[in-house]
């Protein structure tokens, strides 16, 4: 399938300190969420994603876009994303059951930033630079997460290990999935 290893500049030298993560998504919005431990190289599943209702079509998000939906390992429902607004800016909810998690708002149109604003947490925002594989985010309260993409269909990436939530990490998942679906 691919490799689940870190890339050289996700490892422990690393300028950045904290929790490492890969995500790898295919086009259709089914992927994974590995999370690194120190001193091992090969990553573990901690979230599965899909697409529901799954879209196999050439359509794919111009006329209804499906909701994104995060699962833990055993298959149980952990998230889901819907978004609930295209123009100007497209906004989608994460929603755990019926309460609130986060909200993204897409800022820019070429899909270059995005905002997350985490119910009880802090702001976040996600900047995509145009031509380029690294990515970076920075937190209202100064944490920082560095991304790279290793190919288009993975992601690797460092959070600050006392910034780190369950909810970024869907967040930046469906981020993922955005950066695949619009090319």
């Amino acid at each position: 399938m691919f490799a689940r290893r870190y890339p050289p500049w996700a490892r422990a030298s690393t300028p950045l300190p904290g929790n490492r993560y890969a995500t790898w998504c295919t086009y259709y919005g089914d992927g994974d969420i590995y999370s690194f431990e120190e001193g091992r190289e090969e990553g573990r599943v901690v979230f599965r994603f899909r697409n529901e209702p799954q879209r196999k079509t050439v359509m794919y998000g111009l006329v209804r876009l499906p909701e994104f939906v995060v699962y833990d390992p055993d298959g149980k429902e952990v998230v889901r994303i819907r978004r609930t607004r295209r123009f100007p800016r497209a906004i989608f909810e994460m929603r755990d059951g019926k309460e609130l998690r986060a909200t993204i708002v897409r800022r820019h149109p070429l899909f270059s930033s995005y905002d997350i604003r985490l119910a009880g947490g802090p702001d976040w925002r996600f900047k995509l630079p145009l031509f380029t594989i690294d990515f970076f985010g920075e937190s209202s309260i100064g944490g920082r997460l560095l991304a790279r993409q290793d190919r288009h269909y993975q992601w690797f990436m460092v959070v600050n290990t006392n910034h780190d939530s369950p909810y970024l990490i869907h967040a930046l998942a469906l981020i993922h999935r955005e950066r695949i679906r619009v090319g």
